[in-house]
């Protein structure tokens, strides 16, 4: 009777549910005062918007408040040399896109990955997509753009941001036109030159223009993914289907990063508490309107560390390293 009894005890505990806020193990002492996640960029982009609800969604597993702040500039490097002269203790995170990699490759920063900087997570793996304006008279389809594209050399000008200058300039390479590439380091500025005609096409990822989308002033011509067209956009041609099934694709994988010298032990709870977080109702809601959740994007440490060499290795070819 006794032993039956702990038995039905001893499995209601097992199979009891857990809290959705119950995070890992804490490490001694860890963390015992906010932490802060420094955001590389302005404020209303993807970077901020999803760095804001992984803050609150990590904020309620590690159990203390987490304070984002934003320090843009110069395509996102201006932020590094404040970052890694902040104590290596764990209480402050780096959020970064893969690009970072380019910019060591291109001398854009002194501070490399795995020398100061260590990934705790990927928190999204975003594709992006060629926009154009829906009362544009002169295109209005993938065809009927490279056709334009084709008949006037260099007079189409695509909208976009510092690193991601490669992954238009490699499609573009491939299909024989020639476009101009406009660098903004703003999103608001990018969305703003699209809708007033100062650009002509702009590549994003669907989620940061989804309100343009909503009030029909822009669509999307071409979705860079190969295999199968993701499900929000059926009828939009993806690489595949212009016969570039072979083009180097680069994905935004927005992450986290700490100091390589922070202690082991709060690495890796930060590392746990991230995958919890990715995995909240808040932050997969986001995902979802955002059309950011095609498929799970969450990457730990080591294959967020194997993606950014990946991408450095890429963007050493491109540019000839």
């Amino acid at each position: 009777m006794i032993r039956t009894l702990l038995a039905g005890l001893l499995s209601a505990a097992l199979f009891a549910p857990q809290s959705a806020s119950a995070g890992p193990d804490k490490p001694a002492g860890f963390p015992e005062r906010p932490l802060t996640v420094v955001v590389p960029y302005g404020t209303g982009g993807g970077s901020d918007t999803m760095g804001r609800i992984w803050a609150k969604a990590m904020s309620k597993i590690v159990g203390v408040e987490i304070r984002v702040i934003n320090q843009p500039g110069a395509g996102g490097f201006a932020a590094l040399p404040d970052y890694v002269a902040r104590p290596a203790d764990g209480y402050s995170i780096l959020q970064h896109v893969n690009f970072v990699v380019e910019g060591e490759v291109l001398g854009r920063t002194d501070i490399k990955i795995r020398d100061k900087l260590e990934p705790i997570c990927t928190a999204n793996k975003a594709y992006s997509q060629l926009y154009i304006r829906t009362d544009d008279d002169r295109f209005s389809d993938w065809k009927s753009f490279v056709e334009y594209a084709k008949a006037n050399p260099g007079k189409v000008k695509v909208g976009n941001v510092n690193t991601e200058l490669a992954q238009v300039k490699l499609l573009a390479d491939a299909i024989g036109i020639e476009v101009e590439q406009i660098n903004f380091s703003k999103p608001a500025e990018r969305y703003a030159s699209a809708i007033g005609r100062h650009v002509d096409v702009l590549y994003e990822q669907p989620g940061d223009v989804k309100s343009f989308l909503a009030a029909k002033q822009m669509k999307p011509i071409l979705t860079l993914v190969k295999g199968k067209a993701p499900a929000e956009f059926p009828d939009v041609p993806i690489l595949s289907d212009i016969g570039q099934e072979n083009l180097a694709t680069i994905f935004l994988a927005r992450m986290f990063l700490v100091h390589k010298d922070a202690p082991k032990e709060r690495k890796r709870y930060l590392e746990a508490a991230c995958q919890k977080a990715y995995n909240s109702t808040a932050f997969q809601e986001h995902l979802k309107q955002k059309n950011l959740n095609p498929a799970t994007s969450h990457l730990n440490a080591k294959d967020t560390l194997a993606l950014l060499r990946e991408q450095k290795d890429a963007f050493k070819r491109f540019h000839g390293k």
